[in-house]
């Protein structure tokens, strides 16, 4: 039981994060003003 919800809150957490990864990336490719790129590898909390 316990497993099963850390496992279903780790899948959440990585969608987040994915999405997270993809907003930034979509953020810097269409902002007017040139930022420094952002490394997906490099992101963290």
């Amino acid at each position: 039981m316990e497993a099963a919800k850390l496992c279903k809150a780790y899948k959440v957490e990585k969608l987040n994060y994915q999405r997270r990864v993809i907003t930034n990336i979509s953020e810097y490719q269409y902002s007017p003003h040139p930022q420094p790129k952002i490394n997906p590898l490099a992101y963290n909390d």
